[in-house]
C-alpha cells in the first residue's frame, strides 16, 4: 500500500506523500505564480492546502484515457468516481487535475 494522498485547494488536487511534500511542490505541479494574484490574500489563499480522506470518493473530468484505472472505478461517460485513495494510488505522485473548465 503506498503512502500517497489527494490534497486540494478550491481550483486544483495534487498527490504527495505528505502534506509538506504538496506545499513545496504547489506551486510547480499547479503552474501556480505569485504574478497571477492581485493581493497577498489572494496568494494566502490559493495556498491553503488540505488533504481529501482517503476514503472520500470524489469525481474526475476524464478526457482521454488514463494509463492506470483507479481500484473500484465507477465509468459514467467522461466522469470517473472513485476514492482519494484510489486515484492517489493508481495516478501517482504529482498533478491530478482541476476544477477549472
Amino acid at each position: 500500500m503506498s503512502n500517497l494522498h489527494c490534497y486540494y485547494t478550491d481550483e486544483h488536487t495534487v498527490i504527495a506523500e505528505s502534506l509538506e511534500d504538496a506545499e513545496a511542490n504547489w506551486d510547480e505541479w499547479t503552474n501556480t505564480g505569485r504574478d497571477d494574484y492581485d493581493d497577498d490574500d489572494a496568494w494566502e489563499d490559493a495556498h491553503f492546502i488540505a488533504q481529501i480522506p482517503d476514503e472520500k470518493v470524489f469525481a474526475v473530468f476524464v478526457e482521454d484515457e488514463l494509463k492506470n484505472q483507479p481500484e473500484g472505478v465507477v465509468i459514467d461517460g467522461a466522469v470517473w468516481k472513485a476514492t482519494s485513495k484510489a486515484w492517489a494510488e493508481s495516478q501517482g505522485r504529482g498533478y491530478l487535475c482541476s476544477a477549472e473548465y
